[in-house]
């Protein structure tokens, strides 16, 4: 399926600039809802990429700089969110599979894990969520999603600081959890892992969704170690986004492995 985000040039952006840099606005699919990112990422990456060597635990380096434009993972789960509000805008009776109907929005609590720009939290705020929590680990980010936010009123979305690898729980009256894009080496693949185990443990389900195939078969073995029973399939979609390490536009077939977690389902 075609999932292509788009530059807007119509969204006001306020501010023009965070931090000294340059942003843009980029709605995803057929949705009116836009997000921020940053016009120039490439000299952050140079600059990241550069740094320290990481520890087994993901650390020794600065936050990484990647979440400050969108990626497929995310375009993909806004994809089933969006399908969703055409059938069945409720937070009761979410369905154990990954048809556009498991991702209810409305009335819901919710919280994104590694939010980035924020694609699937502002998008689950347009369709009538009642509370969202858009966290991450990078305060950078976080500027980008209240940047996108306030002036579409969002009000719903709160940005919270949230490191998936600490030990601070998750809160436990969430409705689901939300992930796309997050497992970049094999200590965030498999702290997710833990995370969705905890959710499902607060009776949470989560939607997990990676294009990115970095540290998805640590986040896999994790669930597999801890039994936790989910439900993977994948999609295509033809994905037109931001190319970090070229500062451009770039149109790329992305193979999406869409995960349902904690609904009580066999392991694939």
């Amino acid at each position: 399926f075609a999932c292509a985000t788009r530059p807007s040039q119509d969204s006001p952006l306020t501010p023009v600039r965070i931090r000294g840099r340059k942003l843009r606005s980029r709605t995803v699919g057929d949705s009116a809802v836009y997000v921020v990112e940053l016009a120039q990422v490439s000299d952050l990456v140079a600059k990241w990429s550069h740094g320290p060597e990481l520890r087994a635990d993901g650390g020794g380096r600065d936050v990484d700089p990647f979440g400050v434009v969108v990626w497929p993972g995310a375009a993909a789960l806004a994809r089933l969110l969006s399908a969703e509000a055409v059938d069945n805008n409720t937070c009761e009776g979410v369905s154990s599979d990954l048809n556009p109907s498991s991702l209810p929005c409305g009335n819901a609590r919710i919280m994104e894990l590694g939010c980035g720009t924020g694609a699937c939290s502002l998008l689950a705020a347009s369709l009538g969520a009642k509370r969202v929590i858009a966290s991450d680990q990078n305060p950078l980010t976080l500027e980008l999603v209240a940047a996108a936010a306030q002036p579409q009123g969002l009000d719903a979305v709160t940005t919270r600081v949230f490191d998936m690898c600490s030990s601070e729980p998750l809160p436990s009256d969430m409705d689901f959890l939300l992930a796309a894009d997050v497992c970049y080496n094999d200590a965030l693949g498999r702290a997710l892992g833990r995370r969705v185990e905890e959710a499902m443990h607060l009776g949470i389900p989560s939607y997990v969704a990676d294009s990115v195939n970095i540290a998805r078969n640590a986040f896999i073995d994790e669930l597999q170690l801890r039994s936790v029973p989910f439900i993977q399939k994948t999609e295509t979609l033809s994905f037109v986004g931001h190319a970090v390490s070229l500062d451009m536009e770039v149109e790329r077939a992305s193979n999406v492995a869409l995960f349902a977690v904690g609904l009580n389902s066999q392991v694939h």
